[in-house]
């Protein structure tokens, strides 16, 4: 888990329009996050193929002897990846065109991070405030919601819980000051 902060802490998913973005292997799921609420974007997903050993392939003379290597699994797989990248970054392309974000949260397996990142545009990877990973495409949205705010929490700078009790505590003598003018 990665949570980027910049120079003013905000609590995260309040008074922001924003993205939640879920992905796995072949399976996208994005949330928008603006007013308060929560609206599935149309999920990006490529059907993944699976054969046993010799399932799908057959030599020319039809017999179980001719069949392919294991690397035409692999070509396989190499493709269905293409193409989910592929519609991952038409819908990020036409998200991008749409919509003005301020932040942006990701959730992947860790083996994916990286692939998932790097599908993003320059400028959504300077507003990614948060990346999460583990498998989390089955997740309800409220629960992605709950572990953003929990997280931030736990990790929220003793600094600024410091500064905040300061400013609390100049506004209050501001407000008494004011009160018996």
């Amino acid at each position: 888990m990665e949570i980027y902060h910049n120079d003013t802490y905000q609590e995260p998913l309040q008074d922001e329009t924003s993205l939640i973005i879920v992905s796995g292997e072949h399976i996208a799921k994005m949330y928008k996050f603006e007013d308060g609420r929560l609206t599935p974007e149309p999920v990006v997903h490529v059907e993944h193929t699976v054969y046993t050993d010799a399932e799908g392939y057959r030599g020319r003379d039809n017999s179980i002897s001719a069949l392919g290597t294991s690397s035409d699994n692999e070509k396989k797989d190499t493709g269905e990846r293409h193409d989910f990248s592929v519609q991952f970054k038409t819908k990020v392309e036409e998200l991008s065109r749409d919509n003005k974000f301020d932040w942006f949260y990701l959730f992947a397996p860790q083996e994916v991070m990286p692939q998932i990142r790097g599908l993003l545009p320059a400028d959504w990877q300077k507003k990614l405030r948060f990346t999460y990973s583990g498998n989390f495409t089955k997740a309800m949205p409220a629960e992605l919601q709950e572990i953003i705010k929990t997280n931030f929490a736990a990790l929220k700078p003793e600094s600024w819980t410091a500064r905040e009790e300061e400013a609390k505590s100049i506004l209050n003598n501001t407000n008494s000051l004011q009160g018996s003018a």
